[in-house]
């Protein structure tokens, strides 16, 4: 993960008009020194009055019958939200099984736990998931679609999963527009 002083610097350049609203970090919660950037991207966006959405680790998915180390993670960006005073949102991928109806499934069981934690923890997290692109029995738009609508998280569409690799064959419901969040740039 790049320095965050740096990368809102070249950021405050390339947008001279303020027109960004917040970016979403990726950081390793493994490796202390991520975890202290992922804190350092939080209090320098606060200071400039922008929103940080947390995009979460590589492999986060698959942790959805890990109750303890789901935990563990979403400990780390309850800190992070108590310290801004704010409530963080996270992005997620949808689980990846060898057929689609398992990966809504466990998907389903993902955000059931990870809600359940936060409600238990009393944690100040919301929950935003991305949809993938349709190979390896992923969930694609329309796939996470009824998982948006029937639960109480948000959608992300990162059409970098669809249109830039020739799959977009799906346009946006309605309802997946009035569940969805405005975001930015990852780093």
């Amino acid at each position: 993960m790049a320095e965050p002083a740096i990368v809102l610097g070249q950021l405050d350049q390339l947008d001279p008009e303020n027109r960004l609203k917040g970016i979403e970090v990726n950081a390793d919660l493994d490796d202390p020194i991520e975890v202290e950037r992922l804190y350092a991207y939080g209090h320098l966006l606060k200071a400039r009055h922008k929103k940080l959405q947390i995009h979460s680790p590589h492999g986060f998915s698959k942790l959805y019958n890990e109750t303890s180390c789901l935990d563990k993670y979403l400990s780390i960006y309850a800190d992070l939200a108590k310290k801004l005073q704010t409530c963080l949102s996270i992005t997620i991928h949808p689980v990846e099984s060898d057929q689609k109806e398992k990966a809504r499934f466990h998907t389903l069981k993902l955000i059931t736990r990870l809600i359940s934690i936060c409600e238990l923890q009393s944690y100040d997290l919301t929950f935003t998931l991305e949809n993938l692109n349709m190979s390896r029995h992923r969930l694609d738009t329309e796939g996470i679609q009824p998982l948006v609508e029937g639960s109480n998280v948000n959608f992300c569409w990162d059409i970098g999963h669809e249109v830039f690799e020739d799959q977009c064959t799906y346009s946006l419901d309605d309802s997946l527009l009035i569940n969805s969040t405005t975001f930015i740039f990852m780093i």
